[in-house]
Formats: structure tokens, sequence, C-alpha cells
């Protein structure tokens, strides 16, 4: 809406460059005024709505009184066309000498005060005190006319000055409008095709401007057509799809016949049926109905109607509506009108059509926004061109900012705002620009943020598709966790606690049957086999509630991340046999055999003892409680690689599919009538799963109903150790056969440190970590690490830098760097990284092989050197 310099033909009618302003210096409150008025200007369909509007604006801006004073003639007497808050003694018509005109064509504007001879003239005719700011105002065909405001409250700010420069200006230009559509059909010389092009035109603009409100629309549309072909009235009656019949949107009386007035009783009362009638019988046929005062049985004639015209609103051939005119004074449609008339029906069928869809996309829109509004959880969504483009009532609140500071906001931008929100804003960019490379990845990760208020928030994160599969962008729902985590420690420190304090009595209750049982449980020779009897039960039942109160211990453990490890070289086939012993009893009791397979020459691995033996003991009770008698359970080892792989072998009723997952969850038993006769907590496969991951190594089972069941885990070999018996060291394990490699990591993220050096620790690798760039050049001169993994971004010199001064000194230069970035590494910095010498890069997030890989190989083949 900003307005540019005119000339003094353009327009207003004339206007000095100078008092033409810049909306840019608009206070909010103006710029609101201007572009409702801008809108209202745009749907005005008669000049007398446009003058009104004017003068409303007007006093909007201002407050002040004002009015429009048009000319009919060369006179310079004028006449009040519109006006607002005027005092009611104010007169219709005031004079103005001719100069006054002719100074506004220079100046653009004027005010009068009591050095002013029209002083008198304006006090008298507006019943206000000056002074008054006066400036015209273009109503086609007028000569010209004024707007005149009367200072009732002083002088005018120079931002008020200029909003009502503009105000004006628009009004301007929706009269100037108004007269062209005017003079299209007045016009002698203009063709049939462009009348009828003009017509099309007129009703498409407003169908466009309408859109979003349908009754208005039906009424400019309905007037259009009316003054269009010079018809006395009309209206527009809409299929209904409940009631399946037509119904009445729309009448009017063109403004050129306001003496007939009495016509839109054709649409009203007792003449509605029969105007509905007709309209019914050209739906029907599907063409365009001429009905007479003689074919209607006279009804009009005290109407002085001629004709009523009835015209099918169809579009891509459905019925929309009727559109009905009529002609009166014994005046009959003519061919050129009819064909107009069929034209422009088409076009409103068009235009209703659309703005039912609009508002039928309008209304889902709404209910999706209150859907997504009403969810407990805050959901932001960025487009394909990572702009925010949804952000529900609920993220507004858990990061306590409007709608507006984010909604069109890109990424950068985005960074700036979340800057001051969460708790770690580098760790958060790093994890969304990640995905934002993705159009498929879906995961879940928990940040932290401190404003408004401190909340530990779990994030989701998918990509948003259409039907034809086409990426719209990404969504990230965040969902407070920050009380479900605080009573998971509750629950944890309870459960701890509870345990611990009954493992103290346990265990002395546990010590003083074994003291009376003596070492074989044979008891003393004085005591009755009835009494060996009930104390060897209860000794049974004390060492299975130590059993669950330890497996609860783990759990709680696990889930606080305080499993300790203590990682040694353990031999496999005492590892194995050692487990066998502790559930032979078991086994014996239940008439079970347990057999043993090792690989010959199998190497030791490096792994927690007690912790290993836990997991063998596991597999092995669950295969044993699910054999039958006389069967056997076979445990197995093997090596491959750098993994020693463990089995245990049942043939007992085996696990059907959907249930092979789940059997890894805590407190998960297969519900059925087999399994329930073997009781359990349910715990045992899951803190062996967290066991077994926690030494590097994974976990899984294969089943078949009715097969048996083979559970299967890796831990990893022991650095140094042969995987053959016939000593021939593998060439993959060169670089660790003769002593633990030292590994250095590089990264200011005090959260990816510590996890990237338990999973090399978890290899058996020498680790030493560091935060910045100028401590990393310093160890790696005085300890020379076999590999640096190094992030690019650091405080002091990034790692770029690192890399330089690294292989730049002759003492350092052999030693092997990896980029290990969350950044996002485009051609140029890939470049510069591997000519500076770095033998390879990984992107974040790694997986544990793929990390371990690159370290343990010799040097980053050139293939390899691609985006993860």
């Amino acid at each position: 809406m900003i307005i540019p310099p005119r000339s003094p033909s353009e327009g207003c009618g004339g206007g000095d460059p100078e008092w033409v302003a810049s909306l840019d210096i608009l206070e909010s409150a103006a710029l609101r005024t201007l572009y409702a008025s801008s809108r209202q200007f745009a749907c005005a369909t008669n000049r007398s709505e446009i003058l009104d509007l004017l003068v409303h604006g007007v006093y909007a801006l201002t407050g002040m009184p004002n009015a429009i004073f048009a000319s009919t003639s060369t006179s310079e007497r004028l006449r009040r066309t519109a006006e607002f808050h005027l005092p009611a003694g104010a007169h219709t018509e005031i004079e103005l000498a001719p100069h006054i005109v002719a100074m506004l064509d220079v100046r653009g504007a004027l005010v009068a005060d009591e050095r002013s001879p029209e002083w008198a003239t304006l006090a008298t005719s507006m019943c206000t005190s000056g002074p008054w700011l006066i400036l015209p105002v273009t109503i086609p065909p007028q000569p010209h006319a004024l707007l005149i405001v009367a200072h009732t409250k002083g002088p005018l700010a120079s931002t008020q000055h200029a909003a009502l420069l503009n105000l004006v200006s628009d009004a301007c230009r929706a009269l100037d409008r108004i007269a062209r559509a005017e003079a299209i059909w007045h016009d002698t010389n203009l063709s049939h095709s462009n009348r009828i092009l003009a017509a099309v035109n007129a009703v498409t603009d407003i169908g466009l401007l309408y859109s979003n409100v349908i009754d208005q629309m039906l009424n400019a549309i309905l007037n259009q057509i009316l003054n269009a072909l010079n018809l006395a009235a009309g209206a527009i009656l809409l299929y209904n799809d409940e009631s399946e019949d037509l119904e009445v949107a729309s009448a009017l009386v063109s403004s050129q016949h306001g003496q007939h007035s009495d016509l839109i009783t054709l649409w009203q009362a007792a003449l509605l049926p029969t105007s509905i009638a007709e309209a019914r019988k050209a739906a029907n046929q599907g063409q365009v109905l001429v009905s007479s005062s003689s074919d209607l049985q006279g009804f009009q004639c005290h109407l002085g109607v001629a004709q009523l015209i009835s015209v099918p609103l169809l579009a891509g051939g459905w019925l929309t509506g009727v559109l009905q005119v009529v002609t009166n004074d014994h005046t009959s449609i003519n061919q050129y009108q009819s064909q107009i008339l069929h034209i422009l029906a088409r076009q409103t069928a068009v235009a209703i059509e659309n703005a039912r869809l609009f508002a039928q996309t309008r209304n889902d829109q709404e209910r999706t926004s209150a859907v997504v509004d009403a969810t407990n959880d805050a959901i932001l969504m960025l487009d394909e061109r990572r702009r925010v483009m949804i952000i529900n009532r609920r993220a507004r609140f858990f990061f306590g900012i409007a709608e507006r500071e984010l909604q069109e906001k890109d990424l950068d931008q985005l960074s700036v705002i979340f800057n001051r929100i969460f708790e770690d804003p580098p760790r958060f960019h790093g994890w969304l620009r990640q995905l934002l490379r993705s159009p498929t990845e879906r995961v879940v990760a928990e940040f932290r943020i401190v404003r408004p208020e401190p909340r530990l928030l779990q994030c989701f994160s998918a990509p948003v598709m259409d039907v034809h599969d086409r990426y719209l962008g990404r969504i990230l729902v965040f969902r407070d966790i920050t009380r479900e985590r605080e009573v998971e420690r509750m629950k944890s420190e309870f459960v701890s606690n509870v345990s611990h304090e009954l493992r103290t009595p346990l265990t002395s209750i546990q010590g003083a049957l074994q003291l009376v049982l003596g070492p074989k449980r044979t008891g003393s020779e004085g005591l009755p086999q009835r009494a060996r009897d009930l104390l060897s039960v209860s000794l049974n039942n004390t060492e299975r509630l130590i059993r669950l109160i330890n497996d609860i211990l783990d759990v709680a453990k696990i889930e606080q991340g305080r499993i300790e490890l203590r990682r040694e070289t353990l031999s496999v086939d005492e590892l194995c046999r050692a487990a066998a012993a502790e559930m032979h009893a078991f086994a014996n009791h239940r008439g079970i055999s347990i057999d043993i397979d090792l690989q010959p020459g199998i190497p030791s691995v490096l792994a927690d003892h007690d912790r290993s033996t836990q997991i063998l003991i596991n597999l092995l009770s669950n295969a044993i409680k699910f054999s039958s008698s006389g069967q056997s359970v076979l445990l197995s080892a093997r090596t491959d690689g750098s993994m020693v792989y463990f089995s245990v072998r049942d043939w007992g009723r085996g696990i059907d599919l959907a249930n092979q997952e789940r059997i890894f969850h805590k407190f998960v038993q297969i519900d059925s009538s087999a399994t329930r006769d073997v009781g359990g907590t349910g715990l045992g496969l899951s803190i062996s799963k967290a066991l077994v991951e926690e030494q590097g190594g994974r976990i899984w089972l294969e089943s078949n109903l009715g097969h048996g069941s083979t559970f299967s885990f890796t831990l990893p070999v022991a650095p140094g150790i042969s995987t053959h018996g016939d000593q021939i060291i593998q060439e993959a394990l060169a670089v660790v056969a003769t002593r633990q490699l030292h590994v250095l990591v590089v990264d200011d993220d005090r959260y990816v440190r510590p996890v990237l050096v338990r999973l090399l620790q978890r290899h058996g690798l020498r680790v030493t970590n560091v935060a910045d760039g100028l401590t990393a050049l310093t160890i790696i001169e005085q300890a020379r690490p076999d590999v640096v993994l190094l992030d690019i971004k650091m405080p002091g010199i990034d790692g770029t830098e690192v890399l330089r001064r690294i292989k730049e000194n002759p003492l350092t230069a052999m030693t092997r760097v990896i980029i290990l970035t969350a950044n996002d590494l485009g051609e140029s910095l890939q470049s510069q990284v591997l000519r500076l010498g770095a033998d390879g890069y990984l992107e974040k997030p790694i997986t544990y092989e793929r990390l371990i890989s690159m370290v343990m190989s010799p040097r980053m083949p050139d293939e390899d050197h691609h985006e993860l």
C-alpha cells in the first residue's frame, strides 16, 4: 500500500510529492486502519459506499469530524455527499471561491484558518470551529470534490497526515475503478466481445475479492450483472444439498432502477413460490427459461414486470443454483443481453463453487488447527524451505514465545530464538540440521530448556509427506517428560532402597540355613529328615528371593546408567563351564542335560566376568525351564573376526515371531499356559540384553514354534589374542596385536564426548579426551596417540586448524586423524580437510560398528569418503 508520488492529473487530482509519505513511518494503529479500509475499498461496488468508507476511515485516523462535498457542474457551489460526526445544524451545501480549487490542483492540500477568506463560510456551513484541512478527491464524472476535515483536536501529527493522504489515494483508486467499469457499458465504440470480456473479468474479480465471504460476493456479482445489462432487479438462488431444493441467497433491485424497489417482493412471501417454481423449471431443463407475464398468469403485472429470465448456474456439469433477472416497462431481453447473461451465469457458478471450496478448505484448516492446538504436546513444523509453518498453542507455552516470533522464520532466525531457550543450543541445532538433510529419518531425542521455566522435553521428529509421497517438511513433537522422569527417579530410588534393606536380612537367613545344612545340604546327624527337607525348601526360596532382588537392583542400575563393568581378559572355555556348573543342579532336578560345544582354539574375550556369567546363566535358566524332561540344552561358542558368538539352544516349545522382539522387554512373559507354568519375573532377558550391549555386543533370538529356540549374543575378542589355534594373527587386528591402541577424542560437546569415550573403551581401546584444540595439540605432541577423532567447530581454534598443525609438524604428521562432526560438510570443506591430510571423516550420529571399523582400519579407503 505504499503510494508513490503522483502528478496532478492522477488519482486524487493533484499533490506535491512531499505530501505523499511512505507507510514505514506510520504507527501500527494507523497501518491497521489503512489495511482494513483498503480491503473495504476493493470490495465496494458503488461510489456512495466508497465515500462512506472514506469519511469513516478519516475519523478512525484523526478522531475529527469530516465531510465530502462534490460539485455537479462547473459551479463553485458544492453539495455534501458524505459526512461523519458533523453537528446536526451543518449545511448540505457550501460555496467556495474558484481559486481554492485551483490552489488545490497545485498544492494538493490546503489548511484554512482564521486568516483565510473561507473561514466564515466553512464555520457557518460545517458548524465547527477551524482550522480545516481541505483535500481534493476525484469522484468521476464530477469536475471536482473536496474532503474537509475539521481540526477540532488541534493540528494533525505527521503520521496522521501521511496516513490520511494514503487513505484518500486508496479511495480515489476505488472510485476510478467504479468509473472505468461503468464506462465500459456506455462506450459505444467498444465491440460486443470486449463488453463480454469486461463483464466476465468484473465477475471474476468480485469472486476473488469476496472468496471468503460468499453472501457479500453474491450481492456484488448480482449488482454487477444488473448494472451491466441495465436490468431492473434480480436474485441468485442456490441449490441446498440437504433440502434438495433452491433457496434465495441474494435479491437486489438495480441502483439504476431505484424507483422500482417493490420488485424485491418477487423473491419474498407470497410471490416467492412462483419465482422458485420457474427457477426449478430452468434447473430441470438445464437451459435459459424466459417467462412473460402471461406465462405466469400475470402475477407480476402490478409490479411492471415484463419478463422473468431464469438461468441455470452450472459449474462442471453440476447445478449450483439459478440466476433470475427481470425486465420492466414492457422491455424484453434482447439476444445480445441473453448471450452475456448466459456467459456471466457460467462465471458466477464458477465463482460460487470456488467460494464454497475456499470455505471448506478454511473450515478444514480451522478444524485441523483446533485439533493441533488442543493436543498436550508442543508441535512445530518446518516446511521444505526450513521455515516455520506450524506452531501450536502448547509450543508457544513451552517456549514462552508468540506465534509471530516464529511464523515464517527460517532456520537461522529460529536458531537465534532457541539460543535463549535451550540449555545446550549447539546440540539441538546440530541434531536438527542433521535431520533436515534426511527426508526419511524418524528419531526421538531429549533436550532441556531453561526458559521460560526449566523442562525436560522428549522430541519426536519425522518427515511429513503428502499423498504423492512428496516431502513437505519435518514435524517436531515435544512432550514434557519432566515430571515423568522425576517419578521414574523416585521409583528407582525407592526400589533400590527397599531392595538393599531386604538383602541384609535375607543374607543373614541364607547364611544361617547354610550353616545348619552344611556345604552339601546334608544337615547335621541329629536333624530328622523332615526338618532337613523343610530347611532345604527355606534355603531354596531364600536364594530365589535374593536372585529376584538382585534382578530388580540390576534393572534400577541400568535405568540410572550406574552399571559398573570391570573388563578383563576372560577364557571362553572357563566362562561357559562355570555357567554350566552353576546351572547343573537346576538342570539335573528337571531331568535336563547341558552340553558344551566350543570352537577349537577360540580366543579370550574382553568382558566383565560376573556380568558375562550372569548372561549365560540367565539364558541357560530360560532354556532349561522351557525344555521337557529328557531333553538337552546346548551351549556353544565360536569366533568370527573381532567378536566371539555365544549361543544357547533348546528343543522346547519355541516362541512365535510376533513375540520374539517383545521377549527382551522388562517384565514381559509370553502369556500362555505353557509359559505361566515355569514362573519367573520376566527380567532376566531384559537384563541380559542391557549387559551385552554395555559390553559392546548384541543379542538376538531365532525360534520356531515346536522346534525350540536359540538365544545368541556377542562379546569382543580381547586385544592381542589370536582368533585361531594355528597362531596366525589376522591382518585386520595387526594394529592391536602388539599393544593397546590409543585414541584421542577432541570434541567440545560435553554430551557427545563421554559417549565416544565409552564406545571406544568397550572395544578395549585406551582413550583420552579433551574439549578444545589447543589442549589437543599439546597432548598429541606429548602422548603421540595412534588415532585422533577431531571435531570441526570448537572454541579457540577449530578442527581444520588443529588438523593443519598436526600434519605440518614432522613429529605428529603420521598420526591418523578422522574428522567426526555434526556439521554439514559441503564439498569445499570436504575437499579442504582431505587436502590437509585427514584420513577420513564421519558425521554424527554414527553407529558403534562404523566408529570401531574406522578407528581400527589402518587407512581410510578412498571409496569410503562419502556422507553417511
